[in-house]
Order: structure tokens, then sequence, then C-alpha cells
């Protein structure tokens, strides 16, 4: 008997194709999209891994400098005073190479000395296989990756243009690299490898970046690194490979984060979808049920049945997803680089990469989101008694009773959302799970809340006459029906309002702190190349010149460094602050006099963002390693800032310059110019200067329409998942239309049958369709709001330190509305094509 029971479930499938390919669709997106961020996002983290891999090679500990870099004279003594082996300098920067033929491409130089390399990197090392030792060694010789080389149409013997900053030189191309393990080719692929003294002739950098070391995890290993230590002058830092790697990883985990938790949200529809499926096809199934039940067929061996056959159904949709996701990865990739490179680190992804732990997470998901969907109506449908199965109606009463239930039920979930993100916690996972729980909360209250507005809007409705009353009525009649329906496209429109608001309040955010903060009239720094780099600086011959432009009345100069503060990467600033840059800066702890007059004294400012992740106020100190060494800084003031989520620290010009001495590099500079004159013009002038070379030079408004183009570009990919989730959720209302479409045949065509026409049978379906779209809009914008006040204040907040007024204007409600009523008059066509076309003798026969 329970084969029977199997045996029909297939059958019913089989005869429903439509239906089942729309249960398996919405599993499927929604697995699809979690899949595609992950991959995206790990093919973007495995291509950075692997590039600080390639450059790092075998090294386990690196010596640092501060912004000036680590003195060449530390590695002659660690080689000769300490005499070891396994040690190595680098120089490591980023430079535009160009071609003869006008071929560009940014790449990462790594200089090198070749004599020191046999420990580190395989690939540089001289020997058989090898690179041309000779070549390397020769006069500004770079030494492309045979890809990159391939790309650009260079061979060996090419003559490049090679710029760092505002800094040109002509270079030959020696040779090519050629490493045989494919891997090690892909990581490679943006790679320029150069002698040491090459890579300080075309940078201008005399110093190096870092030096590498090697040692063994044991008692010799501990004493090597002891004896390092020892040897640093001030200024210098012996960190491990792996720590200064995971720092700068670490900087992608929140924006990560934020994406996983919104393809989530798609896959939540997908159990809604489920939901309705499974329900409806145990509606159609209940005489069967009830007849089993009667002849001794167990409550658990029916609800083991009904969760076998979602199983079935969750292992092909999440099959199908998987490899959907892959595909949707594989376009995402590029949204999520490019994000990536706009607001944390530069990357180049050259392959789509998916690991075991996005298959894993993908499959648990998706069959587990199915036959969690699934459980509920198996348990109703396995623990009806025999003689209620056998009545279509019982559900229906069941339903309206459980709808009291699951208002209470869904309160009480409301009031654990609220408390949760009420907690004063710092963590992003409970704020996403508050978020969640605040999802639930609406999808349980559903029932009650459509139950109570069917009946507000039964009158108007019912105006339009006969048809309009059969509307009013079908909708909370076929409450099992509508009120999934309902929740999944509620939570898709509150999904949108939630962005939309969370952006906008974001956007305005930005354009006031930018208003407030530009108060130059131009700006001007060497062009970097990736994103949140310093290594650029502007040439002094040229700060010399342009402080004789006509029309520059004052220059404001700027020293920017990247810096290890604890576990993350900070940005330190020096500056000389006049009167007239305090207005610049919105203080948001410590008063004005006490802040400037503490900051003159040599402490710092500290961004929001890093005060929030160090929960640090006004008067405490942070740590920082400083070119004397380690010191502890008072905090001056906080001030609000979004150019950097990890935060930023502004020092005094002269205090920086004591604590890194020697150090006179300027990054960039602001401009002030005598009143009368044209930004335009003295810009002009300004690019004229035969010093400025290939300088980045923005006006005020110039510099503020390109950072708004940057903020925009970052939110596009949650654009993307938003329309995704928008889709997934169209597809369950489709999915629930279709269900009251079948459910109904035989009522419909009653109606046909005494005189109801096709017209009219438009009529009705379109006001149902409209009537459900209307109730999902209402319902989505107190939901929505609560979300948006949720993303702002709770997520935000835990996520990038940053706070910033929540904007609700009517825009995102009314789009809502229309979105919502739309999709569900489109999501309507084809059942009510179906019901107006079919066959009335067909459907009086339906059972």
């Amino acid at each position: 008997m329970s084969r029977l029971l199997l045996l029909s479930g297939i059958r019913y499938h089989l005869r429903h194709p439509l239906q089942l390919a729309l249960a398996v669709l919405g599993v499927l997106l929604g697995v699809a999209v979690v899949v595609a961020v992950d991959v995206a996002a790990g093919s973007a983290r495995r291509a950075f891994l692997l590039s600080a891999e390639a450059v790092s090679g075998r090294a386990t500990h690196v010596i640092r400098g501060g912004p000036a870099g680590v003195p060449g004279d530390v590695y002659v003594r660690l080689r000769v005073d300490l005499g070891l082996d396994s040690v190595a300098p680098v120089v490591d920067r980023y430079v535009r190479v160009e071609t003869a033929g006008g071929a560009s491409r940014v790449l990462r130089l790594l200089g090198v000395d070749p004599f020191a390399e046999r420990a580190f990197r395989s690939y540089v090392a001289p020997g058989p296989g090898q690179l041309d030792f000779s070549a390397l060694l020769a006069r500004a010789s770079l030494m492309p990756g045979a890809a990159t080389a391939g790309e650009l149409g260079l061979e060996p013997g090419d003559s490049v243009r090679a710029t760092t900053g505002t800094r040109t030189v002509t270079a030959l191309i020696g040779g090519v690299l050629e490493p045989t393990d494919a891997l090690a080719r892909r990581a490679l692929a943006d790679l320029v490898i150069a002698d040491i003294a090459t890579a300080q002739e075309v940078t201008g950098f005399r110093a190096l970046d870092r030096i590498e070391l090697r040692v063994s995890d044991d008692a010799d290993g501990a004493a090597v690194l002891d004896a390092v230590r020892g040897a640093l002058p001030a200024g210098l830092e012996l960190l491990e490979t792996e720590a200064l790697t995971g720092a700068t990883v670490r900087m992608t985990r929140a924006f990560e984060t934020n994406l996983t938790a919104l393809a989530l949200v798609a896959l939540v529809f997908g159990m809604f979808l489920i939901y309705n499926s499974v329900t409806f096809s145990l509606v159609r199934r209940r005489p069967l049920i009830g007849l089993l039940r009667a002849q001794g067929v167990t409550a658990g061996g029916v609800t083991g049945l009904v969760l076998l056959e979602a199983l079935l159904i969750g292992v092909v949709a999440t099959a199908l997803g998987m490899a959907a996701g892959v595909l949707l990865g594989s376009q995402l990739v590029a949204l999520v680089a490019r994000t990536v490179n706009d607001l944390y680190f530069t990357v180049a992804v050259s392959s789509v990469h998916v690991s075991g732990v996005t298959v894993v997470k993908g499959a648990a998901l998706g069959v587990g989101a199915t036959v969690a969907a699934a459980f509920l109506p198996a348990r109703a449908a396995a623990y009806a008694a025999p003689r209620q199965s056998l009545a279509r109606s019982t559900l229906e009463r069941g339903t309206r009773r459980q709808a009291r239930w699951l208002t209470v039920a869904g309160a009480a979930v409301l009031a654990v959302a609220v408390l949760m993100l009420a907690v004063p916690s710092r963590s992003i996972v409970l704020g996403f799970a508050a978020l969640f729980v605040l999802i639930l909360a609406a999808a349980l209250l559903t029932p009650a809340l459509t139950l109570a507005l069917s009946a507000a809007l039964r009158p108007a409705v019912a105006a339009a006459g006969p048809v309009g009353r059969l509307a009013a009525r079908s909708v909370p009649a076929s409450l099992s029906r509508t009120a999934p329906a309902i929740a999944a496209l509620s939570v898709a429109l509150a999904v949108g309002i939630a962005v939309t608001i969370m952006v906008g309040s974001f956007r305005a955010g930005v354009e006031t702190w930018l208003d407030r903060s530009l108060q130059a009239d131009l700006y001007i720094s060497a062009p970097d190349f990736g994103a949140d780099r310093t290594d650029g600086v502007l040439d002094p011959a040229f700060l010399e010149d342009v402080a004789t432009v006509h029309g520059v009345a004052g220059i404001t100069r700027y020293r920017h460094a990247n810096l290890l503060a604890g576990d993350d990467i900070v940005r330190v600033i020096g500056v000389d602050l006049d009167l007239r840059h305090y207005d610049a800066f919105e203080l948001l702890d410590g008063t004005a006099a006490a802040v400037w007059r503490d900051f003159a004294a040599g402490g710092v400012l500290a961004s929001e963002s890093f005060a929030w992740r160090r929960g640090l106020e006004t008067g405490e100190s942070v740590r920082l390693a400083t070119g004397v060494g380690p010191r502890e800084l008072t905090v001056a003031g906080v001030f609000r800032d979004y150019a950097s989520e990890q935060g930023v620290l502004f020092i005094d010009g002269a205090s920086y310059r004591r604590l890194w001495p020697g150090d006179d590099a300027v990054t960039n500079i602001a401009v002030w110019l005598a009143d009368g004159h044209d930004a335009d013009v003295v810009l002009a002038r300004v690019r004229a200067l035969p010093s400025a070379g290939g300088i980045s030079a923005r006006s005020n408004r110039g510099l503020r329409e390109a950072t708004i183009v940057v903020f925009d570009r970052t939110f596009v990919i949650t654009g993307v998942l938003r329309l995704l989730a928008l889709i997934v959720a169209f597809v369950g209302v489709t999915g629930a239309l279709m269900a009251l479409h079948l459910e109904r045949q035989r009522e419909v065509a009653v109606l046909r049958a005494t005189g109801l026409t096709p017209r009219q049978v438009w009529g009705l379906v379109g006001a149902q369709s409209g009537l459900l779209g209307f109730i999902a809009a209402i319902l989505a914008a107190p939901l929505g709001l609560a979300m948006a006040w949720a993303m702002v204040h709770v997520i935000n907040r835990r996520s990038f330190g940053w706070s910033f007024d929540l904007v609700a204007g009517s825009t995102p409600f009314l789009e809502a509305a229309l979105v919502g009523v739309a999709a569900a008059l489109l999501a309507g066509v084809w059942p009510a094509w179906r019901m107006a076309s079919g066959n009335i003798g067909a459907g009086l026969r339906e059972e």
C-alpha cells in the first residue's frame, strides 16, 4: 500500500509536468544564486591567494617597513652578519606596461635577486629548464609570463614603456616565464619579473618593499627568528607570511557575507514554492491517502514517502541548480572582481574556481531546503483523520484554524527578531540571522493578514460586479494556496524595498560626506594601479611647479601609507591641517576645541569604521608600528568617513615626519584657488606643466562624480541578486496560480456551463492575480521598512562600521506595488488562457 502511494505521487507529477518543472525551477534558481555568489567570490579570493603564493613562494616570514620601505643594508646585515642563506630581498609594485603597438596592461612587478631565489621561487631560480639568468640580470630587462606576453604580443627584445606613478621609463623584454605547472601559469598571468636594480630603476623606489625569510618550524628556526628580531632597526617588523596574506583576504569577509545572505533569500523563495507544490500534490491525493490510512498505513509511513518524493525533487533540482550556479558564477565573477578592485585589493581573475566546500554547501542547502519545506504539509496530510482526508474542504478549514495559531507564533517570532536586533553585538552572522527570523515572522503572519486584507478590500473588488465578487472570495477561500504565494511575493518585494532604501540612504550619506569633505578646488595624485594602493608618489619638481601656477592660492600635501594595526590593514594619512580644513571633518566623538588641540599635540583622528572595529573612543590609544618603533597614539577624535571600511587614521604632518623620519614623499595634494579663477582653466594649466607627467587630476566636481560612479558600480551585483530573487518569487506566484487553476478547474467549468464567458474568465483570473499582488505589496511595505532599518543600523554597522541616516521616500513603496501587481498579473496569463479555452466537458469530469 505504501508502494501505491509512491506510485501515485510519481504518476501525479508525470501528469502535471509543468507544476513539477516549476517546483524544480524554484529550488534550482535558489541553489544557483547561492552557488554563483560562492563561485564568484571564491574565484576572486583564490586568484588573489594564487598570486600571493606565487609572489611569496616558499617564504615563511617577511620583514616589512613603513611607507619608506626596508633599507637595503638590512638585507646585507642578515646575509653577512647573521650568515643567513634562506633570505631574499623583494621590490613589489604595480606597473603599467605599454607596447609599441599601443596595447597596455597593469602588471605586478616583482623585483628579485636571482642569486637568492632558489629557496623561494623555483620559476625564478637559475638552472636547466628555468629562465635565462643572464637576461634577467641585464639592465632594464623585464620578464612577463608567457600568457601575458602572448596577449600583449611581446617577444624577447621588444621595447615597452613602463609607468609607475608619474614616472615612465623604457624597458626591454628579456624573456618570458614559462612554468611547467598549470597552477603556476595561472598565478603568474599578471606578473612581470625583474632584477632588484631594474625594479628600482623602473619604479624610482630605492628601498625594498620587504625581505623574505624561510625558516624551519623547530627550535633552530625559533633561534633564527630571535636573532633576526634582535638585528632589526626600529621601524621594521618581522611577520608571518600567512598573517600578512590573511589580513588582506579578511578585508573582503563582510562583503562576501552580505552577498551570501542576499543569495540565501532566493533559496527561501524556493522553499515557499516547494511548500506550495507539495501541499497541492497532497491535496490532489488526499482521498487516496485517506483510503490508505483507513486500511492501516501508518502516519509515519505516509510522511516518509512524501519526504522521499521531496528528496528526489530536491536532488534533481540541486544538481541542475549547481550546474546553473557555476555558469551564473562565471558571469558574476567579473562584477565581484571589479568591486574587489575598487574597494579592497588588486586581483585579476583568469579562471572560475569551484571548491569542494561550494559543492557541499549547495547540495546541503538545496536538498535540505526542499525536505524542510515539504515536512509540514507531509505531516499535516499524514496525521489527518482518514475520514477527513476524503473531504477537500477539510484542508481550508484546517488552514483557517491554523491561521490563529500561526499568528500567535508569528508574533512570538517577531519578538525574538526584535530582541536579536537589539542585542549589543558586533556579530554579522547574528544580524543576518535576525533578518531571516524577521522574514519567518512575516511568513507566519501572512495567513491572518491575508484574511484581514481580503475582507477589507472585498467591497472595492466586489464593486466590479459578479466577477469581482468571485475574485474577492477566492483568495480567502483558497488560503492554503494563496498565503504561501503572497508570502513569497511579499518577501521578494520587501527585499527590493529594503535594498533600495539602504542603497539610497547610503548614497545620500556619501553625497553629504563628499560635499563636506571635498572643500578644495582641485585634487591631484599619482595614478594608482589597483584598489587602495599607495605606491605612486608625486615628483618633488612637480610640487614646486604647481605652487607657481597662476590662480593657485595654496596647497595641502598628504602622505598616505597602508600599515598593519593588529590583524587589519589601516590607512594612515599625514597632513598639515589649518583652520580651513577643520569643517571637512564631521566629528562624532569629542568636542571640536579639544579634538584639534590633541591632534596638533600628536594625537590621531580615527575614522568611524576604525574606531568601531576596535571599540575605541576619544582619549583611548591605538598601537602602531612607526619608523621609530611601536608607539601608542592617543585618539584625539572620531570622524565620519566612507573612504575605507578598514579604517583611516589622520595624523598631523609634523607628527608623521617625526614618527617616520626621512619619509618626505607626497601621495596627493589638494589645491586651493584664488577667488575668481575657474577650476577647469587652472586644471588645464597644471596638466600642461612639463613636470606633470601622468598625474591624475580632477576638479572638486570631477572627483565627486567619479566617487559616485564607483559607489554605484559597487552595488551593481546587489541589484543583480535582487533581480534574481524577484524572478524566483515570480516563479512561486506562477506555481501558486497554476495550482489554483488545476484545483478550481471543475468549479470554473461549472461557471462556464452556466454562462460565464471566456472574457469573464480572463477578468476573474486577472482580478484574483491583481488582488494577490496588491495584498503582497501592502504586506511588503512594513516588512521592507523594517528590513531596511535592520540593514542600515545593524547589518551595515556590523559589516563595515559605518553609520548613516535612514532615508525612505515613497518611490520604493510605489515601485514595489507596481512590480507586485504586474508580476502577479503576468503570472496569471497562462492559467487564464487555460481556464478560458479549456474543454468544459473535460473540466466537469475533473476529480
